[in-house]
């Protein structure tokens, strides 16, 4: 969730070190959200802007949502419900 907290975008430099994954994998992970239409990519000279597209905002905005729904839910609870 890293991109939703830069509205200006970042670096693939910058994505790789706060996610703490390797770069190739970051390089790897960006071009398959590029193609999926989640991020966008800009160059500036040799600097290359990675930006979540409108898209890629939502989902992560949804994926923030069931992130917190499941810190304030047990899996229990979950399932629970689902049965009623």
């Amino acid at each position: 969730m890293y991109m939703r907290t830069i509205p200006q975008g970042s670096t693939i430099s910058n994505i790789s070190k706060n996610c703490e994954i390797t770069y190739v994998h970051t390089i790897n992970f960006i071009n398959r959200c590029t193609k999926l239409g989640i991020v966008s990519d800009e160059r500036h000279g040799r600097i290359k802007e990675i930006k979540l597209t409108e898209k890629g905002t939502q989902l992560a905005d949804l994926i923030i949502k069931v992130d917190s729904f499941l810190k304030d839910n047990s899996i229990e609870e979950l399932v629970e419900s689902k049965d009623k």
